[in-house]
């Protein structure tokens, strides 16, 4: 499926749904925003490891 987009628009997704964008051709950034719901009845796994984004990407070269 191809879902065509002019400048501006917004697309979203289920965040199981495999996705890409073709290169980014401008100047200007091109920003995303995700966002997570948690139903009332989740708990915390406080035994589960924690995962440091910045950490990843610094040490991957990203930041």
């Amino acid at each position: 499926m191809v879902l065509a987009s002019d400048v501006w628009d917004s697309n979203s997704y289920q965040c199981m749904t495999i996705h890409r964008a073709d290169p980014n051709q401008s100047e200007r950034l091109r920003r995303a925003l995700g966002l997570v719901y948690y139903a009332e009845h989740v708990e915390v796994d406080d035994s589960a490891p924690k995962f440091d984004a910045k950490k990843k990407w610094a040490n991957e070269g990203n930041l």
